[in-house]
C-alpha cells in the first residue's frame, strides 16, 4: 500500500514537472508556432509515457524471472528450459521514446529457442 502511494505521488510529481516546464518553455519561446507547441508538448508526453510504461511493466509478475508455471515452446510446444537470468531489452513507445526493461529469459532444451515467458 505504501509502495503504491509512493508511485502515485512519483507520478504526480513527474506530471507537474512535465506540465509547469511546458510553461517555462512558452515563456522562453514566446514566438513559438503552433505546430512547435504541439511538437514541445509531445515530446514532454512521449517521455512521461514511456517512464510510466516502464514502472508499469517493471512491477508486473512477469518481469520476476524464471518460469512459474510449465509454459509450452512457442516453437516446439517443450516445457523444460534453462534459465537464462535477466535480461535487459530496449523497445521503443508509440510516441519514439525508448523504455529499457529488464527481464527473464528461458531456453529451450528441447530446441533452444531463447523467449520471454510472459505466460500469454
Amino acid at each position: 500500500m505504501v509502495e503504491r502511494q509512493q508511485a502515485r505521488q512519483d507520478w504526480v510529481g513527474r506530471m507537474q514537472e512535465s506540465v509547469l516546464g511546458l510553461r517555462d518553455w512558452r515563456a522562453g519561446h514566446p514566438q513559438a508556432t503552433f505546430a512547435e507547441l504541439e511538437e514541445e508538448l509531445d515530446r514532454r508526453w512521449h517521455g512521461l509515457r514511456a517512464a510510466m510504461l516502464a514502472e508499469l511493466a517493471l512491477t508486473s509478475a512477469a518481469t520476476a524471472g524464471g518460469v512459474r508455471s510449465p509454459m509450452p515452446c512457442p516453437e516446439c510446444g517443450g516445457t523444460q528450459y534453462r534459465d537464462e537470468g535477466m535480461r535487459e531489452r530496449t523497445v521503443v513507445t508509440l510516441g519514439h521514446a525508448p523504455v529499457t526493461l529488464q527481464r527473464g529469459y528461458v531456453t529451450c532444451t528441447q530446441c533452444g529457442y531463447r523467449f520471454f515467458p510472459s505466460g500469454r
